[in-house]
Formats: C-alpha cells, sequence, structure tokens
C-alpha cells in the first residue's frame, strides 16, 4: 500500500506530526514525482522553510506551481501569499525562471490575483481575505471595496478570523457614520440611520470579539478604540483599555502606545506613570512615530520625570526620522537652544525647515528667524520674510518681523505705511515690542500722520509688559513737549 502516491502522502503527515522531516520528505518527494498534487504542494513547502532538506525558494516555487496548476488549493493560496511577499516566478522563453535572491522585491500583485482568485474559488478562506485586503489596502488601480467585502464575508462565514476582522473594517468603513456613535444620528441624505445602523454595529462588534478570541492583536486594538471612543460608561473605558493590553503584549504597536497613554493618564485603568512610559518606549523602539514623539516630550517637560534633555533629543530625533513634523520642530528648537546633543544650528536649521515645509507654523517662525540672522544656514531675508507670512496668522511675533522686515527693506522694498500697519496689528495682538515700535512711528510721523495720544498709549501698554525701549520712551515724553526725535537729540 505504501507505494501508492497518496498513501505515502499520509504517511508521511504523520512522520511531520513526529518530527520527522527529513524522512518525510523523502515519502513527498516520491509521491510528487507521480503527479499527485497534494504531494507537490507538501514538497515545494519543504524547499521552502528547509523541512528535511535545505531551503530552496527556487525549487519550491517549480513544485508549488505545478501543485498549484493540478488544482491545489493550497499551493494556490500559497502562492498567492509569497507573491505578496516579492516571492514569485516568471516566465521567460517558456522556461520557469525564478529569481534566486527576493530581497526587497515588490508585490507581484498579478500573480496575487492569479492565484489567490482560484483559491478563493476554491473554498480557500485565507486566500479570500488576503484578496479581501489587496482590494482595500493594495494599489488603487486594484481597489474595489464591494468585491473586498464579499471575499471577507466568505472568508468570515468559514470562521476565518482574519477574515471576520476584515469584514469588521470594511462594515466600519461603509458610509461616514463612525461605529460607536449615537444610533440616532442622521445619514448623509438627512435620514435617521435607526436599526440598520444598530444592525451594523453589532455584527461589527459581534466580528471583532470572534477574531479577538482567536488572538488577532489587530481585533483587540480595534475593539479598544470603540470602546474607548463610545464615551458610554467606564466600564467600557476600562474594557477599551484591556484590549489594548491584549494587543501591547502580541506587539502590536499602536495599542503599545494607546496602552501607555492609558497608564500615563489613568484611562480605564490605575494610573502607573513608570509603566506607562515603559509600553511608549516599546512601541517607539518600534517604529510608532507618535510614541517616540511623547516619550521625547515626557524628558522634555518638567513633568513627573526628571528632565532629561539628551534623552528627550534621542526621541525627538526617532521620531522625525519616522515623519513626525512636531518631534521634527522639538528637536530643531532643543539644538538651537542647546539641550540634548548641545548646541547645533545646522540640525537645528534642517529640522525645523523639515517641520516648516510640512505645515508647522512655529517651525517656519522659527526657521524664518534662523534665515533672518544666519543661524545654521546662510542670511536669507526674502526667505526669512516668505516663512514669516506663513506663520503669521497664528504668531503675532511673524507679524512684528514681517512688519520690521518692511520698515527695513529686508528682502522687500521699503514700505513704511504697510510697516506701520502691520506693527499696529501686532500689537493689538499683544507683542510689546511691536508696540514700542509702532509708538516711535506714532510719534515722529512715520509711514503716516503722526498721533502723540495713541504713541502714549501703545507705549504704556509695552512698559507695563517690562519692555525697555517703551519705558525710555515715556520717560523722555512725559519730561518733553518735543518729540521722541528732537529730545533724543
Amino acid at each position: 500500500m505504501l507505494g501508492r502516491p497518496a498513501a505515502r502522502v499520509a504517511y508521511a503527515r504523520v512522520l511531520v506530526g513526529d518530527g520527522e522531516h527529513r524522512r518525510a520528505f523523502h515519502q513527498f518527494a516520491r509521491a510528487a514525482r507521480h503527479g499527485l498534487p497534494a504531494a507537490q504542494f507538501h514538497l515545494g513547502r519543504c524547499y521552502l522553510l528547509g523541512l528535511g532538506t535545505p531551503s530552496s525558494p527556487d525549487v519550491a516555487l517549480r513544485w508549488l506551481t505545478c501543485a498549484a496548476d493540478g488544482g491545489d488549493v493550497e499551493a494556490q493560496a500559497l502562492l498567492a501569499s509569497l507573491a505578496l511577499q516579492g516571492i514569485s516566478a516568471d516566465t521567460e522563453g517558456g522556461l520557469l525562471v525564478a529569481a534566486s535572491r527576493y530581497a526587497g522585491r515588490p508585490p507581484d500583485y498579478q500573480q496575487v490575483l492569479k492565484w489567490g482568485e482560484r483559491a478563493a474559488e476554491g473554498g480557500s478562506a485565507e486566500a479570500q481575505a488576503l484578496l479581501g485586503y489587496i482590494l482595500t489596502s493594495g494599489p488603487d488601480e486594484l481597489r474595489d471595496v464591494p468585491r473586498a467585502a464579499r471575499y471577507y464575508r466568505a472568508a468570515a462565514e468559514s470562521g476565518f478570523a482574519r477574515g471576520q476582522l476584515g469584514l469588521a473594517l470594511a462594515l466600519l468603513h461603509d458610509g461616514a457614520t463612525p461605529v460607536g456613535a449615537s444610533p440616532d444620528v442622521a445619514s448623509a441624505d438627512g435620514t435617521p440611520v435607526g436599526e440598520a445602523f444598530r444592525d451594523r454595529c453589532a455584527e461589527v462588534r459581534r466580528l471583532l470579539k470572534s477574531a479577538a478570541e482567536a488572538d488577532l492583536p489587530a481585533a483587540h486594538f480595534v475593539l479598544g478604540v470603540l470602546d474607548e471612543q463610545s464615551h458610554s460608561s467606564a466600564d467600557d473605558l476600562a474594557a477599551g483599555t484591556e484590549h489594548y493590553r491584549a494587543a501591547a503584549q502580541q506587539g502590536h504597536r499602536a495599542a503599545q502606545f494607546r496602552y501607555g497613554v492609558a497608564l500615563m493618564n489613568g484611562r480605564g485603568v490605575e494610573r502607573n506613570t513608570l509603566t506607562g512610559e515603559t509600553w511608549l518606549r516599546r512601541a517607539g523602539l518600534a517604529g510608532e512615530r507618535n510614541a517616540a514623539a511623547l516619550v521625547g516630550d515626557l524628558y522634555a517637560s518638567q513633568g513627573e520625570l526628571p528632565p532629561n534633555f539628551c534623552e528627550a533629543a534621542m526621541w525627538f530625533q526617532r521620531a522625525a526620522e519616522a515623519g513626525h513634523i512636531g518631534a521634527a520642530r522639538a528637536l530643531g528648537q532643543l539644538c538651537v537652544s542647546g539641550g540634548g546633543f548641545g548646541r547645533d544650528p545646522v540640525t537645528a536649521a534642517h529640522w525645523l525647515r523639515v517641520a516648516a515645509t510640512e505645515g508647522d507654523t512655529l517651525a517656519a517662525y522659527e526657521l524664518g528667524i534662523c534665515l533672518a540672522h544666519g543661524i545654521g544656514t546662510p542670511r536669507d531675508d526674502a526667505e526669512a520674510l516668505k516663512w514669516f507670512q506663513r506663520s503669521i496668522d497664528v504668531m503675532p511675533a511673524a507679524r512684528f518681523w514681517c512688519a520690521r522686515m518692511l520698515y527695513e527693506g529686508r528682502g522687500t522694498a521699503q514700505d513704511l505705511p504697510a510697516a506701520r500697519a502691520g506693527f499696529l496689528r501686532a500689537a493689538a495682538e499683544g507683542n510689546d515690542d511691536a508696540a514700542a515700535v509702532a509708538g516711535e512711528m506714532l510719534v515722529n510721523g512715520r509711514g503716516g500722520p503722526a498721533d502723540r495720544p495713541a504713541a502714549m498709549a501703545l507705549f504704556r501698554d509695552a512698559a507695563a509688559q517690562g519692555n525697555p525701549a517703551a519705558q525710555h520712551a515715556l520717560k523722555v515724553l512725559e519730561g518733553s513737549p518735543h518729540d521722541l526725535f528732537e529730545t533724543a537729540q
């Protein structure tokens, strides 16, 4: 009986269960040479994983392709999964040629779809979930959310955990109404969502709980988000934090970040700053840029943890290199002030430019200061003015600098009326330097008619804020009927 290919495969599976991979490999090989697709699949898997034989992805692909062409659903599903990782075979000149180096190869979506669709039609829940993922998160030209939902549902109905998770996420993104909102909210056309909304919420939670019971960390994470955002009760908040903890312990970095924040703030769990900081560090080291930035903030601020600017700079740099704009600005600020790694104007200007280019208005203002003074970068008044203008709506100091550059003709033509208007507006926004300069212009009639009473009011406001120039001007003006310029002479 053992001479039959099917019997050899059955015997080889027993050997695999006993850990006898080398003996199993020989049985699979003999059966595969007789053209049995199931044997070819197992033989390809042995070559892929190095079970009983040295690993050889090229040979593995050859046998897996033979099995898949013969209708083996497991081989088809495995080929689709490998193609998503950039491991696939191509045909050149009628011969099967597989690359021996796969590292860094992009996904082969043509092969993913080819084998994934065949496996899905054969009932592979793994392939169905894989296709759902490609059709929702793959290249734009392949995305088809309704079709993806059908694949996910087929996988979910077979009890496949990743299919349940995928279907839940598809339902969450179906429409503009967020799960966790009131069931009485209106849909896009103004009609109440009502029962359909509640049913969808219930199905999403049922699917996520089932996937979480299979220990999928992403399912725990999404349940945590839903519980945290529901605002229903303290019990919901505690349940959400527990889901974050479960996902965090399995290495889900976004969950590690949220669990760390929950511990830091005592949200749904007893407050524990040190343990919270530990989870934030773990998330940051795993690549969660928000966590790295928050650890930097913890060490840069005067909070419960002792300040450590070197530590802060290290975490800000990690977050900035991962694309966190606030961390890039904070790192630039530390390099300007000399905190952390020491004063480094060139590095400061670099990170301030990175943050400013991405729209951080505070970084734009500080980059303008660097350019206006030649700090860490060649002085460039015209570019400095550009960055000041970008931050003018949120930074009164930027408005002062724009007015100053108009006043001095730096980076632009001199324009005293416009400079005066700018100083007056910045003064109204609370900038005492602007108030002092505007007062001088009003006293001496620069950029417009003289207005001594208005100038005195500006000087008094600025002097009350401790501005030395305004305090000096008040002493001079209150002791002389002449204008400031004449008295100074």
